[in-house]
């Protein structure tokens, strides 16, 4: 009976048909342990992403100059601190390097030619109101760039403006060159 099976011409068509549908199964196997490795690969750098967003920064030299060592533009007009309020008295800090500065236009601050958040962690810190953390952060920008011992003191000095406000609010321009 198996004699006259393996004869037939039908076996033919069944063994390519049996062919086929190992070489398929391969196929989706590969593609499954492909999916995987990518999808695996892609969490871990999600991970690693928001690993490094957790990072907080107690020292606010530290951080613009791990931001600023990064900031692949050197040719901004100007610079913008950017102020997000997150809730229970925390807030979070970015830095943007702007392509242009005109001080008779107030939109000047979204000419974005870099933004830290994309590449790094925001600085953190807590303050007791806003007012509070609008003052104690116009320190700490001031202390920094008008401090020729800071790593990125040219870097400020040098641009047009540097400006800092809560984002959606208005921004005060803090030094002019």
């Amino acid at each position: 009976m198996l004699s006259i099976l393996l004869a037939s011409p039908n076996y033919a068509l069944i063994r390519t048909l049996c062919f086929i549908i190992v070489i398929a199964i391969l196929i989706v196997a590969i593609f499954m342990v492909i999916a995987h490795r990518t999808k695996k690969a892609a969490d871990a750098a999600l991970k690693e992403r928001e690993n490094r967003k957790n990072i907080v920064f107690v020292d606010f030299d530290a951080w613009v100059d791990r931001v600023m060592d990064s900031c692949p533009v050197d040719d901004a007009e100007g610079y913008v601190f950017n102020i997000y309020d997150i809730g229970n008295k925390k807030y979070q800090v970015e830095i943007v390097a702007t392509g242009s500065y005109y001080e008779s236009i107030d939109d000047w601050t979204l000419d974005e030619l870099w933004v830290s958040r994309h590449d790094f962690e925001d600085y953190l810190f807590t303050a007791e109101s806003k007012e509070i953390a609008y003052e104690d952060l116009k320190n700490k920008i001031n202390k920094y760039i008008n401090n020729p011992n800071a790593k990125h003191y040219r870097v400020f000095q040098t641009a047009n403006a540097v400006a800092m406000g809560f984002i959606d609010d208005n921004y005060e321009v803090i030094y002019k060159n």
